[in-house]
């Protein structure tokens, strides 16, 4: 067993995240199957409903419900987010998204995407990863240069990922970009060279997600009888339109 855990590096310390304005998303499920415990986990978000879910799921980990631009939440975040080693900041991606039709610089919410990272920044992690949408630097340029800005002042690497979920087993269209710093000695390649692989075998036809009926089925019976084909999705720019100018809105449930 001692070899085995020097080969590996295994230790045996506890490891400690932060997810700052993420809600209810899947990292959680992640470091938690990772072995982190509940109660080194620390939430922050404004939203009532995210608080009760989260609290019904993880009920010994720390939940801090307000907004990260008032001083009383900061402090409380400083307060029991200290010693983090990694940091999650989902920022606020209306303003910088393609559905959007205006991306307009002075928009508010791009200051609580600030605000938001530069908590996250003054938590000095081991690890920080902000995530917006993948057109997060066409469409605001100016804030994808203060994000990467207040990283680079913190972290001695920074680098930047794209990723479609449906690269990697979720089956839907969900583009994002993702800032990550790190302190010194983390290996970001390994990170980088792991995503280009999905998107090489996306690319050349390999199957990197399950369909809408694959991921579904186990859940609902019909479903997976066939009695429920198409799936209801939002509006999208660009989407087909019928004879009488309506836009798509279901696609198969068996679509790739």
């Amino acid at each position: 067993l001692r070899v085995h855990r020097r080969r590996k590096q295994v230790t045996h310390t506890r490891p400690k995240f932060v997810t700052i304005c993420c809600g209810v998303s899947g990292e959680s499920f992640a470091f938690r199957a990772s072995g982190v415990q509940e109660e080194d986990m620390v939430f922050v978000t404004v939203c009532p409903e995210d608080v009760t879910i989260l609290r019904a799921r993880y009920p010994r980990a720390i939940i801090i419900r307000g907004d990260v631009r008032d001083p009383g939440c900061r402090a409380a975040v400083m307060k029991y987010g200290a010693g983090a080693d990694i940091v999650m900041v989902a920022i606020l991606c209306q303003p910088s998204s393609d559905a959007s039709l205006v991306h307009d610089p002075r928009d508010y919410r791009i200051g609580i995407g600030h605000a938001a990272v530069s908590l996250g920044c003054a938590l000095r992690g081991r690890m920080m990863i902000a995530e917006n949408v993948a057109a997060f630097g066409k469409n605001q340029p100016v804030a994808h240069s203060i994000t990467q800005t207040a990283m680079r002042a913190v972290y001695p690497q920074v680098t930047e990922i794209d990723l479609n979920a449906k690269h990697a087993m979720v089956g839907q269209q969900r583009n994002r970009r993702f800032v990550i710093g790190a302190a010194e000695g983390a290996d970001l390649n390994r990170a980088e060279e792991a995503v280009k692989l999905q998107q090489s075998l996306r690319k050349a036809g390999t199957e990197t997600c399950p369909t809408f009926r694959e991921m579904l089925a186990p859940y609902r019976e019909d479903v997976r009888s066939g009695k429920k084909r198409a799936v209801f999705i939002h509006q999208r720019r660009g989407a087909p339109r019928g004879s009488d100018g309506r836009p798509q809105r279901c696609i198969s449930s068996d679509r790739p």
